[in-house]
C-alpha cells in the first residue's frame, strides 16, 4: 500500500490472518479490544488497546481474523510510506467488519467494497 502524508484506514478487521511490514518510511497502528460480549451484530464498543509505529527495521505486525485483530493503520507522517500486506483466504462472503467507536456501530464488509 502507498500512504500519502496523512492518510489512513478506517477501523476494521479482516475475516482472515494478514501480516504486514513497511518498505519505506514508517506507518503508525492502533489496536483496539472490543468491551462487549459481541451479541449485538450491529453494535460494538471499543477500546483503544495500544499504538505503535512500525518501519523496515521493526519486522512485521500480524493480525488475527475477527474481534482479535482490530486494528487501524495510517501515516501521520510528512513523507510518503509503503508497506507490504499479506493476508489469508477470505472465510465467507464477509471481508472483514469497519468500526465507528463514536456510534458503537459495526457492520460487515463484502469484498469489492470500502
Amino acid at each position: 500500500f502507498v500512504w500519502p502524508p496523512g492518510t489512513g484506514t478506517t477501523i476494521h478487521d479482516h475475516s482472515s490472518w494478514g501480516a504486514y511490514c513497511c518498505a519505506i518510511g514508517s506507518v503508525l497502528e492502533e489496536r483496539y479490544e472490543r468491551l462487549d460480549a459481541g451479541s449485538r451484530p450491529d453494535r460494538a464498543r471499543l477500546r483503544k488497546a495500544w499504538q505503535l509505529s512500525w518501519s523496515g527495521e521493526d519486522g512485521a505486525s500480524t493480525v488475527m481474523p475477527g474481534d482479535k485483530g482490530i486494528h487501524r493503520v495510517g501515516n501521520p507522517g510528512e513523507g510518503t510510506a509503503i508497506s507490504v500486506h499479506l493476508y489469508g483466504p477470505q472465510i465467507g462472503e464477509v471481508d472483514g467488519r469497519d468500526y465507528d467507536p463514536g456510534r458503537d456501530y459495526v457492520c460487515d464488509r463484502r469484498e469489492g467494497t470500502k
